[in-house]
């Protein structure tokens, strides 16, 4: 996927979290922030629902506080719902 694509999706996903969650602005941003996050950690940008188990057998991930743990998997179960 193309940074061009990913961008209008990531721009696409924060309006539908604003909308559909009523997320703030900040907030919606905390998330898509949290899933590029994710993103680097797992090593692409296609989330699927075997992404939060592959983020779960990082060490990186395992090293990190829980509630970093927590945003990161909450982003990408958002992501997804978002996707279906």
């Amino acid at each position: 996927m193309t940074s061009v694509v990913y961008n209008s999706i990531m721009k696409e996903f924060k309006n539908w979290l604003k909308k559909e969650k009523q997320l703030s602005h900040r907030s919606a941003n905390d998330v898509c922030s949290r899933l590029n996050r994710t993103k680097e950690l797992v090593g692409t940008n296609k989330f699927n629902s075997k992404s939060v188990s592959k983020l779960e057998s990082l060490d990186e991930f395992n090293n990190l506080s829980p509630s970093v743990k927590s945003q990161l998997k909450r982003s990408v179960k958002l992501f997804l719902e978002y996707s279906d």
